[in-house]
């Protein structure tokens, strides 16, 4: 309904033309980031987890109350129940969808079981608690096809549960950037620069994220009905994104971590090398000749022979057996002299003739 260059939406009123091009704008921008983050994931995921499906529920949420809210005021003579059930189950899948994202990757970088089951113990009670009752108000709030935006109940339950979900928030940000900001001390100490570089910008995501809700709940309080309903949508579908890239980045950071077998002294990783994979290919040996390495250590200064003749290696290519032998470095350090590392070295016994070496150690064959 239109009266002059004056909007009046069902849930409150555009006052003049730049209003109206901040709602269609926060409208355009917030149907973007969801389409764009539902398409992105449904191409890159392989693996279908929490994270998938909280990410497709709170992008599908964002569309659902972005569409229902433009219809609220740009058509207000839709049906308004129908229009007010879409809002609300919009709003429930963009906020509580919202949440469960940040909750499926917390695990990464918080280790403790009774926080993250706390945490997960919040969402679903203010999910069931909150959205109940806002859903309830707003449907008693439905008068001549128009959700009235002065019915107390609706106002209060409003308010109430805008507030409550923005501590959720708080809490699961705060989390993430305590967590966060312990891994940058760790990160500064050991010099990860990579490292370093993508915890900072989660810190700084999440502070961007808080931003946000302080906005939206600012224009809440302000009663600025019609730009608020819009900037819902855009603030989280704004957030969503944020939380896309910066969740996926520290995905990637613990992936490697688990890819790379070991890490040098200076805090940056290596990838193995060839005796490295030698001895990842040969375990058992492996296993035995660090027993025998660790058991002469402290009584040997010299080199020792060391040689297994072992069984399990049978099937290599000699049914009569295999003596393999390796020359096996370690690195040992007297506590009571505070010397350097001394090498003490088991070197290896020549093989026989008949014999099948295997310098899978020094070597790397």
């Amino acid at each position: 309904m239109a009266e002059g260059d004056r909007f009046v939406a069902s849930i409150g009123p555009l006052y003049n033309v730049t209003l109206v091009v901040v709602g269609v704008s926060f409208t355009a921008v917030a149907w973007h980031n969801g389409l764009e983050i539902i398409l992105t994931t449904l191409v890159t995921f392989t693996k279908y987890g929490t994270y998938f499906y909280s990410l497709i529920v709170a992008a599908l949420g964002i569309l659902c109350f972005q569409s229902a809210v433009f219809c609220m005021i740009f058509a207000p003579g839709s049906n308004g129940y129908g229009v007010i059930a879409a809002v609300d189950v919009g709003w429930i899948c963009m906020v509580t969808g919202q949440s469960m994202v940040l909750w499926s990757r917390l695990h990464l970088i918080c280790h403790s079981h009774w926080k993250l089951r706390g945490i997960l113990v919040m969402i679903v009670t203010n999910a069931i608690v909150f959205h109940g009752s806002q859903t309830v108000c707003s449907l008693l709030a439905v008068q001549n096809q128009a959700i009235n935006p002065e019915y107390l109940p609706f106002i209060y339950a409003e308010k109430i549960s805008l507030c409550f979900f923005f501590a959720q928030e708080v809490t699961i940000s705060g989390l993430y950037i305590w967590e966060t900001a312990k891994h940058l001390r760790l990160a500064s100490t050991v010099r990860t620069g990579s490292k370093y570089r993508r915890m900072r910008n989660l810190l700084l995501a999440n502070v961007a994220i808080l931003a946000l809700d302080i906005c939206l709940i600012s224009l809440e309080f302000a009663s600025l009905w019609g730009v608020w309903c819009t900037f819902k949508g855009f603030a989280y579908s704004s957030k969503l994104k944020i939380e896309f890239a910066i969740l996926n980045r520290l995905r990637d950071i613990f992936t490697q971590g688990m890819r790379t077998s070991h890490a040098g002294t200076d805090g940056t990783y290596r990838s193995p090398s060839s005796k490295d994979q030698s001895r990842a290919s040969h375990p058992d040996a492996a296993r035995e000749y660090d027993r025998v390495a660790l058991t002469r250590l402290g009584t040997q200064t010299e080199c020792d022979q060391a040689s297994v003749r072992d069984s399990n290696f049978t099937d290599v290519g000699n049914s009569e057996g295999i003596v393999k032998t390796v020359n096996y470095t370690v690195s040992h350090q007297d506590p009571g002299r505070g010397e350097k590392l001394e090498q003490r070295s088991i070197c290896e016994r020549p093989p026989s003739p008949s014999s099948s070496e295997m310098r899978f150690a020094s070597k790397g064959v």
